[in-house]
């Protein structure tokens, strides 16, 4: 599970340094970022990292940064880490440099561009142009494996997908979507990941699926292992074939319950094995059934 630095309403762009700091005290080592002013804050970011770095809480081998292309319709006009008016492969290789600038591990006495680099770097597909998006992804290829350790897609249905890869030297290591009913749980696209051995990425998992949290198995779950509705439908998605999480959270006082969260889940994972393995294939077979059928199952089953 990745700490989400995005922003969101309550939590204004000046505490986001603190929140990366704290949450990687706390003990998250994933951090999902991206080049978007708008709904990110990279430069404080990476101030937090490089903070806790400094400290000693980590060294920048412990963590694993991810970052992101976001196009235009998502960006600030006047707040753009790209010239808006050049090409598609112009524009995400600025945004690739203005994140590896950003993402640096090191204060600027101690910082050297060469040991700037980034886990993973993830393309926001155009979905009706195949041919720009490859050549965007070629482009990508020319950091990797150096600068860029992984490469990831996002926003992709499957056919697309699948095109992609074939047309691709660097497969990619993981796909980011949308979780939910509305996209039929992307039961297609995560088969297919699982199929080639590619992560595939939940986010906005409690915005897509507020309804899932009243579900019998999700609450039970939560009983049992003493965390949230919340934490529980993180779990259970999680105990999907393949599949991880972007999480948000925006307090310092609750980054602590996520750590806590692996703690209680593995603790309740070893103690209840068959519980917990009944558990998984109870949400697996109702989230298969609302792919295939787009029926509602009552929500206290």
């Amino acid at each position: 599970m990745l700490y989400a630095s995005v922003r969101d309403k309550p939590y204004p762009y000046f505490k986001i340094d603190t929140l990366v700091h704290e949450a990687i005290r706390a003990g998250f080592r994933g951090i999902d970022s991206a080049a978007n002013p708008k709904l990110y804050d990279e430069p404080k970011v990476g101030f937090g990292v490089r903070k806790a770095i400094a400290e000693g809480l980590v060294t920048r081998e412990d963590l694993f940064l991810q970052s992101k292309f976001m196009g235009m319709k998502h960006q600030d006009p006047n707040r753009v880490p790209y010239n808006p008016k050049l090409g598609l492969t112009d524009r995400v290789y600025q945004s690739i440099k203005s994140s590896l600038h950003d993402l640096r591990p090191g204060f600027p006495a101690k910082s050297s561009p060469l040991d700037s680099y980034i886990d993973m770097f993830i393309l926001e597909a155009q979905p009706n142009d195949l041919n720009q998006t490859v050549q965007a992804w070629e482009m990508m290829e020319t950091f990797w494996p150096l600068k860029i350790r992984h490469l990831g897609i996002a926003n992709v249905n499957v056919d697309f997908l699948r095109s992609l890869c074939e047309r691709v030297r660097v497969q990619p290591s993981l796909v980011q979507n949308r979780f939910g009913e509305g996209m039929k749980y992307d039961s297609a696209v995560r088969t297919f990941c699982a199929s080639q051995q590619m992560v595939y990425q939940a986010c906005d998992l409690h915005v897509h699926n507020s309804e899932l949290l009243e579900w019998g198995v999700v609450r039970r779950l939560a009983e049992k292992a003493g965390i949230s509705t919340s934490l529980a439908l993180n779990g259970l998605v999680m105990g999907l074939e393949g599949v991880t999480v972007v999480n948000a959270n925006y307090t310092a006082e609750t980054l602590g319950e996520d750590v806590a969260f692996f703690q209680k889940m593995a603790q309740f994972t070893e103690k209840c094995p068959r519980e917990w393995s009944t558990m998984k294939d109870e949400f697996g077979e109702m989230i298969g059934l609302l792919a295939q059928d787009s029926l509602w199952l009552p929500a206290r089953a």
